[in-house]
């Protein structure tokens, strides 16, 4: 599942009236069941500079048996650096825990919790490999709720180091059972994540009706100015 995103600062104004546009998106050749994987393209100035950013981008899916079948459509995320909720919940940029056209609610993620502080949450997951004391601060990346509605199959959690340089991912995956699962995803050795480093995640839990539950995800990531 390649996803390709650009990147826009987050206004009422981009929120309310964003218009989006999307190039064709060419599959490379695989003998895999289902393609998928993450793109991205070096460090976004909205993720970098703890900036709100409203992402605009396209998913490509893939599937090779029994019956080839490719498709493309756009999607939008929210970039959200964690540190910044209480404030940003204070300057009705976003409506957080209300309802509203597009919102954000706290208990979508992390503990699940409604006071829940998905900055902590995710300073909890990255104490389990030892990655806490890595990284300075956390952007997540998320659908927002549409008129109080959401389904996010899969979150990204970008850690980064006072460098501003990603050292871990967390992959926070949801199915439509209503369980969910979250893959931290950090280089052995706990250095830079660049962009040519693929990341290994067995399979915890049951996600698509067309696949067995055993296997495994590869995950890479790329930054730019202008992608991911």
């Amino acid at each position: 599942m390649p996803l390709d995103f650009s990147y826009k600062t987050m206004t009422e104004e981009t929120i309310a009236n964003e218009t989006r546009s999307f190039e064709s998106l060419q599959a490379p050749t695989s003998n895999k069941t289902i393609l998928e994987y993450e793109t991205a393209t070096v460090p976004n100035p909205c993720l970098i500079n703890n900036t709100p950013c409203l992402i605009n981008g396209k998913v490509m899916h893939k599937r090779f048996t029994p019956k080839e079948n490719c498709f493309t459509y756009p999607i939008y995320y929210f970039s959200l650096p964690l540190a910044k909720l209480n404030e940003l919940k204070k300057s009705n940029s976003l409506k957080i825990d209300r309802f509203s056209l597009t919102s954000f609610y706290k208990k979508d993620h992390g503990k699940k919790s409604e006071n829940g502080d998905l900055n902590a949450w995710a300073y909890e997951q990255l104490s389990k490999f030892h990655l806490q004391n890595k990284v300075n601060s956390v952007s997540l990346i998320s659908m927002p709720r549409i008129l109080g509605f959401v389904f996010n199959p899969v979150s990204f959690w970008l850690c980064f180091d006072k460098k501003e340089q990603l050292r871990a991912i967390i992959y926070e995956v949801n199915n439509t059972f209503g369980e969910t699962h979250s893959y931290v995803c950090a280089k052995q050795d706990q250095s830079v994540i660049k962009e040519n480093d693929w990341m290994i995640a067995q399979k915890e839990f049951h996600v698509s009706p067309f696949l067995p539950r055993d296997g495994h995800y590869q995950f890479r990531i790329k930054l730019t100015t202008q992608k991911i």
